[in-house]
């Protein structure tokens, strides 16, 4: 997976992230308390894949949050010299972006807080008995391909918070891992029609039939091949680029299971759920 890096302004996309989830606060009960600081915050990164970042990161904060419990996003710029975080970073970097994410409910064993990034790790002798999935795996390896590091904390026994730095500046970052904020934009839109696909979802060669099947639906050809190598030793597994495609493949197939992203070409993860 490659970085492609661009300078972008941190806080619009922030507050793109967070509209996207007003309508589930609203419903489950759950307020969304945000912090910015009131300073412009200017970043390198890739803003598609530190947007997989945001939406796992606050989609298991309301999972796995007390009932009608306020969930804290907080965004603070800080300075690594003399830093507990300055090991989670390339030393290179002089300063970061330390985003937060608080939510009341179970607190995870102390012993077991890095356990949690593994793949499919479920945690026990909890009240919601919650598995991480291959979401916080995932998390961490868009974050170390940052230069950076995502991790986890307990905050006494009232819940956890999730932590994760955005490096400021590019000294850090190598020339293959840049691009203008134009090459970024033309990537974005046309990374589906231009990636090439190791392995055509509709010429999937074997099923095995003791197997559930899953469709992973994602734009992003990078991400959609490491999910698919994730789960294709536990489920069949078909794959598309845009929820119209995914559309055919479940008239043709019996497919048990969608996974789906949201912003995509054609056909956008929440017109497909719709259907």
């Amino acid at each position: 997976m490659e970085l492609l890096a661009s300078k972008q302004h941190l806080i619009p996309f922030i507050k793109e992230v967070i509209l996207a989830f007003s309508e589930l606060s609203r419903i489950q009960n759950h307020p969304l308390k945000i912090h910015l600081p009131e300073t412009e915050l200017i970043a390198w990164y890739n803003p598609q894949l530190l947007e997989k970042v945001f939406y796992n990161v606050l989609m298991n904060a309301f999972k796995y949050s007390n009932e009608e419990s306020v969930i804290s996003l907080n965004i603070d710029m800080i300075t690594l010299d003399k830093s507990p975080y300055r090991e989670r970073v390339d030393e290179r970097v002089k300063e970061a972006i330390l985003i937060s994410v608080f939510n009341e409910g179970d607190i995870i064993p102390e012993d077991k807080l890095e356990d949690v990034f593994e793949p499919f790790y479920r945690l026990k002798n909890t009240k919601s008995q919650q598995g991480t999935g291959i979401g916080l795996s995932f998390n961490r390896m868009i974050m170390r391909l940052h230069h950076s590091d995502i991790w986890v904390e307990n905050i006494g026994d009232t819940g956890v918070v999730f932590k994760f730095l955005i490096p400021i500046g590019k000294d850090h970052l190598r020339e293959d891992e840049l691009c203008d904020e134009t090459e970024q934009e033309h990537r974005l839109i046309l990374t589906p029609s231009v990636a090439p696909k190791t392995e055509p979802a509709m010429e999937r060669p074997k099923v095995e039939k003791e197997l559930r099947t899953l469709l992973v639906v994602e734009d992003n050809n990078e991400i959609r091949q490491y999910l698919k190598s994730k789960l294709a030793t536990i489920y069949n597994v078909f794959d598309c680029d845009n929820g119209h495609e995914a559309l055919e493949i479940i008239h043709r197939r019996e497919i048990d299971l969608v996974i789906s992203d949201v912003m995509m070409p054609v056909m956008d993860g929440i017109e497909l759920c719709k259907l």
